[in-house]
């Protein structure tokens, strides 16, 4: 049997993929825009309450606490630097027992304070003047140069000062 070719209705015209469907949108529109206009209502408020916040609930908190708590942080700096001094000194005593020089900690401790109690002396008076108690802070080896100047001495009888850099 054969096939019947198929016609395209002309009344009609040939069928369309994308056809358009008009529909209100209005009602949609409105409540997007009611909506719009609500959040950027609530972002107005919010923004106002941070800049007052920034213009004087901070600084009075601030003025609030610095009268408040100024004596506290006072000796809250002063412990800080007395802890900061005694780690130094823990640190200095540690490399005292590393060493090997010290039997004991006791001994490593007071040759330590010793050092540290020469070093006061000599800064007071100006003699290295160049290496101030901060220096050994920025120098993070000065310690174990120190110790390491302070062995060759006693093991060799040599002063370090004296000897090549390259050595060192």
């Amino acid at each position: 049997m054969p096939l019947k070719k198929q016609t395209v209705s002309r009344k009609h015209g040939p069928p369309s993929l994308f056809a358009v469907v008009l529909i209100d949108d209005t009602p949609v529109r409105r409540r997007i825009s009611d909506r719009f206009c609500k959040i950027m209502r609530e972002l107005t408020a919010a923004k106002a309450v941070l800049q007052k916040f920034h213009e004087t609930d901070a600084p009075a908190f601030e003025d609030w606490a610095n009268s408040t708590f100024s004596t506290i942080s006072g000796e809250l700096d002063r412990v800080a630097d007395i802890l900061d001094e005694k780690a130094g000194l823990l640190d200095d005593v540690l490399l005292e027992i590393s060493s090997g020089v010290h039997s004991t900690p006791r001994k490593a401790y007071l040759a330590a304070v010793q050092r540290r109690k020469a070093q006061k002396v000599a800064n007071s008076n100006g003699v290295g003047a160049d290496q101030s108690s901060e220096s050994s802070y920025h120098d993070p080896k000065a310690p174990l140069r120190a110790m390491f100047a302070e062995f060759v001495l006693r093991k060799f009888g040599l002063d370090v000062k004296l000897m090549s850099p390259r050595y060192l």
